[in-house]
């Protein structure tokens, strides 16, 4: 099946992270740790996961959303390093 063949075709890891807590919102992912979820699922369980995704061109389709999810202005690593030895 088609399915099977695009499984297959995927890192063992893909949706290691589980099924969806719920209360999707936002774009689902059908890629990665967190293939199924949604990204308003994944910012409220793991938002450090976002931020890494902008860097990644897979990510790079869902940029706007993630930077208005996370409320990120500019650049997000630069704007998350100058707030963490503060």
């Amino acid at each position: 099946s088609n399915e099977a063949a695009r499984e297959s075709s995927q890192p063992a890891w893909t949706g290691g992270a589980g099924p969806p807590p719920g209360r999707p919102s936002g774009s689902g992912l059908d890629f990665g740790l967190y293939a199924g979820w949604t990204i308003g699922e994944i910012a409220r369980h793991d938002g450090g996961y976002l931020v890494w995704l902008l860097e990644r061109k897979e990510g790079r389709r869902y940029e706007e959303e993630i930077r208005k999810v996370l409320d990120l202005k500019g650049d997000a690593t630069s704007d998350r390093r100058s707030s963490w030895g503060r």
